[in-house]
């Protein structure tokens, strides 16, 4: 039950966070006071248009011809 409670509150924050990102034009907001077992900041809001993954397949793609 604990566990619901927890998921629908960071679902709410998620929702806020991204909305008010957008509203703003920021690309990414992070939560500088949260942690991840390495000590890193969690990422809230990243914008899609900041997505590089298919640019980066492709350079790295085209590299194995070589």
């Amino acid at each position: 039950r604990m566990g619901r409670q927890m998921r629908g509150i960071l679902e709410k924050i998620q929702r806020q966070v991204s909305e008010f990102a957008k509203e703003q034009n920021y690309d990414f907001v992070f939560d500088a006071s949260g942690r991840t077992n390495q000590r890193t900041a969690f990422v809230l809001y990243a914008d899609e248009a900041t997505d590089l993954t298919d640019l980066l397949l492709k350079k790295i793609n085209a590299g194995k011809e070589d």
